[in-house]
């Protein structure tokens, strides 16, 4: 779950976060299921330009290890299932 987010952020923080395991779609469609939009997750990640999110929802930019820290607190969602 999210501790383990944590741990990994604690032991590579800043650390872009990506590979060939990751699936940003899955947290795309998350968003999709309860509405979020990207303007919401600009707000969260302190991100002022929208289409950086859009960006890395589709794929195009990796996310940072504090990003997904930030969107599995405030969403309360795991990482394992949602950015790896």
């Amino acid at each position: 779950m999210y501790n383990k987010c944590c741990e990994v952020a604690k032991t590579q923080h800043n650390i872009l976060w990506k590979g060939g395991n990751m699936e940003p779609l899955k947290f795309k469609g998350y968003c999709a299921e309860h509405n979020i939009r990207l303007a919401e997750l600009a707000e969260v990640l302190k991100i002022k330009n929208i289409q950086n999110i859009s960006e890395k929802l589709n794929g195009k930019k990796p996310w940072t290890l504090d990003q997904v820290k930030k969107l599995c607190n405030k969403y309360k969602i795991s990482a394992d299932e949602y950015f790896i």
